[in-house]
């Protein structure tokens, strides 16, 4: 009797957990990243969304969530700018609670790749082809 007593606010009390994150909280990533995606505890249903802000919390437009079972995404429309940036994300369980958080991730600069390993390859195919017409001669 005392279990049935406690059950129904045990289960009222259940609200969704975020369980994962991609991009994690602080995370490194390419301005290349396609989208963000958090996984929860438990399915949700409409009004959960995501926000995602760059520095000084403006907001990054063409941002639109979509849901499926216990995951929120949103594709990102075109690279992102280096900076740090908030995700701020609510997620509204089948009880119709709302649970909010947000966390920060990194886009870092695309760095130019050294044209050296190429250089070298060029230069080693090249003298060891002199090398090759020196020997047969």
């Amino acid at each position: 009797m005392l279990l049935a007593a406690l059950l129904p606010g045990a289960i009222a009390e259940a609200h969704a957990e975020l369980v994962k994150a991609a991009p994690g909280p602080g995370a490194v990533v390419s301005p290349g990243i396609r989208e963000i995606r958090l996984t929860f505890n438990e399915p949700l249903v409409e009004g959960s969304s995501i926000t995602l802000f760059a520095e000084g919390f403006q907001t990054v437009s063409g941002i639109q969530t979509q849901l499926q079972g216990a995951e929120l995404f949103a594709p990102i429309p075109r690279p992102l700018d280096p900076g740090q940036y908030t995700v701020q994300w609510a997620a509204v369980s089948d009880d119709e609670h709302k649970v909010e958080g947000s966390y920060q991730f990194t886009v870092e600069a695309e760095t130019a790749r050294p044209d050296w390993p190429w250089l070298l390859l060029i230069a080693i195919v090249v003298i060891g082809g002199l090398a090759f017409r020196t020997r047969c001669r």
